[in-house]
């Protein structure tokens, strides 16, 4: 054999569960960073596109803009918290 199982480039491990549910939360993990990923996406769309909207008496409906940011701040708040970046 030329090359070995265990080269440098390439990590190995085994994981062990003991339930479906474990299971499933691991090979999930990807999924939920997509959601989470979508859901930043659009409060990112509604803090760039969405400033200046009126309601119906045509009141400017700022302080939605700034739920918006709080929201996208607190997700960035959470991953972080929980070692989870979009950048990895």
């Amino acid at each position: 054999m030329s090359e070995s199982f265990y080269d440098d480039d390439k990590l190995v491990g085994t994981l062990v569960f003991y339930n479906d549910y474990d299971m499933k939360l691991a090979l999930n993990g990807q999924n939920w960073m997509s959601a989470m990923w979508q859901l930043d996406q659009w409060l990112r769309s509604k803090v760039k596109y969405e400033s200046g909207l009126e309601d119906k008496k045509g009141e400017e409906l700022e302080h939605y803009v700034d739920a918006y940011c709080t929201v996208r701040e607190e997700l960035f708040s959470i991953m972080r918290d929980n070692g989870v970046n979009f950048d990895e």
